[in-house]
């Protein structure tokens, strides 16, 4: 494989056309007198110079169809930043949630706590006020 098409790009954009190489003596017998008789043709040279030397060329398309072909990325330098953006967003937002969250947990371990130990200490009060009556 040649080292261009391995180490170069390809071109973002480029149109391709198709041709053909034909050839032909040039001029013919019949063109020579035509062109001698209807005076398009001042020359004092002669048939055999003028079909070694002379050229006629035509170029035309091959067929009317061209081929455009355009190459662009996928990916932008813009739409990588903006995934990694979004991708951050979507990361922060879950962490900032998770903490929330775990607040929330936090405070509601606090609060059942906090319950227990008043409903445990008020139980003591009233063995107490039982013991210190008399009634235990």
């Amino acid at each position: 494989m040649p080292v261009c098409t391995l180490e170069c790009r390809p071109q973002c954009s480029f149109t391709s056309y198709s041709y053909e190489a034909k050839s032909a003596k040039f001029p013919s017998a019949a063109t020579y007198d035509y062109l001698r008789s209807s005076q398009l043709w001042f020359s004092s040279f002669d048939y055999t110079y003028w079909r070694q030397n002379a050229i006629q060329m035509d170029i035309h398309f091959q067929s009317l169809v061209s081929t455009q072909i355009k190459v662009s990325l996928k990916y932008s330098f813009l739409d990588v930043i903006s995934a990694f953006g979004g991708l951050g967003g979507l990361f922060l937002g879950a962490s900032l949630l998770s903490i929330i969250e775990l607040l929330f947990l936090a405070f509601d371990f606090a609060h059942v706590g906090i319950q227990t130990l008043l409903q445990f200490s008020m139980s003591l009060k009233r063995k107490e006020r039982k013991i210190g009556n008399g009634i235990g």
